[in-house]
């Protein structure tokens, strides 16, 4: 499997009016990155947490309102984003942060064994209010395997329920719901998430005898993975879509 390079990097600067004209202080940052671990496992679209371990072996500290930029290509934002410190990391100490909670939107068809980084530094503009002398410790990486994207279930299952063709799938918006019915009938939509609550209902009208052709908008869902089951003249078919 291609390994891909899912680098964070996490860019400290402070705007302080009061400490434009100071010198500036010297933080030299080491991370070690905690979350994900080593060799987690990511399951398509969960969410999980950034967290770090940041120890400040500079000569000065860190301190509270000093900012953190920090981005992932794991984001749907790839700006950076901001995260302002609300405890200080005083010079020799250590602190661990949760920096973000994100969504993995990797969307493989197969499972991805791929190395995540934390990279920690300094304004690289050198106008921040504190330097990182040595950039030697500031990145981190952990293997993790981000999980295929789950597709349709299989033709029929244990209860008889025949395959429901779903398209895109992923999707944001509209899905395209493609099956056969054994004569015309009328056909209602459920939805349940993976807790088993239906989360949205829909009355789809009435469709001829054999192949047939349904659009849903779930625009209006959270992003997660939810099965859809259409139900009309003692039949009925299911699949798993992604929500994105």
């Amino acid at each position: 499997m291609d390994i891909k390079k899912l680098i964070l990097p996490l860019v400290c600067s402070v705007f302080s009016v009061a400490g434009a004209f100071a010198q500036q202080r010297s933080c030299n940052m080491a991370v070690t990155l905690i979350s994900p671990s080593e060799g987690a496992v990511i399951a398509a679209f969960a969410q999980f947490d950034v967290t770090v371990n940041i120890k400040n072996n500079g000569t000065a500290d860190l301190v509270v309102g000093d900012t953190l930029w920090y981005n992932t290509p794991l984001m749907f934002d790839f700006n950076r984003q901001p995260f302002v410190l609300t405890e200080g990391i005083a010079a020799g100490q250590a602190r661990t942060i949760k920096l973000a909670t994100i969504t993995n939107v990797d969307g493989s068809s197969t499972d991805q064994e791929q190395e995540f980084c934390v990279r920690v530094e300094s304004n690289p503009t050198g106008n921040g209010a504190y330097i990182d002398p040595d950039f030697a410790d500031n990145r981190d990486c952990n293997t993790i395997i981000q999980k295929a994207t789950p597709t349709a279930i299989n033709d029929v299952d244990k209860h008889g329920r025949m395959k429901l063709q779903l398209s895109p799938n992923p999707t944001p918006a509209m899905v395209k719901m493609t099956f056969s019915t054994e004569r015309a009938t009328e056909v209602n939509l459920s939805v349940k998430d993976m807790t088993g609550r239906e989360v949205m209902t829909r009355n789809m009208g009435k469709v001829s005898q054999g192949a047939a052709e349904l659009h849903a908008d779930v625009s209006g869902l959270a992003p997660g993975i939810y099965m859809l089951e259409l139900q009309g003249g003692g039949q009925s078919a299911i699949g798993k879509l992604v929500k994105q």
